[in-house]
């Protein structure tokens, strides 16, 4: 299920980044997200199996090109829970650029 977006939490606004640039945005994460995040790796580091819970960064870059030409790119990273980290997720449903 795809939680609903939000303008104000879900969105990067409009950034112009030129060529060889690069460009670092930050995403707050609410209370209960830091809650979830924590019971997930209290219950892993207490013995349960949480290798089925699946928690994952995912969205979409609309950018223009240099010709003008509407470009989307499409990311997805896993959170491992052990090691508190995020791996890219390399399926063409979510990783991809048109």
């Amino acid at each position: 299920m795809f939680p609903r977006y939000n303008e104000k939490r879900d969105s990067f606004g409009t950034v112009t980044v030129t060529p060889g640039e690069r460009h670092t945005a930050k995403v707050p994460l609410g209370v209960s997200d830091v809650s979830a995040l924590k019971y997930y790796q209290h219950a892993e580091h207490g013995g349960t199996n949480m290798s089925t819970t699946q928690v994952a960064c995912f969205g979409f870059i609309r950018y223009l090109d240099d010709l003008d030409i509407s470009r989307r790119m499409g990311f997805c990273f896993r959170y491992d829970i052990r090691n508190m980290t995020f791996s890219r997720y390399r399926h063409p449903v979510y990783d991809y650029s048109d």
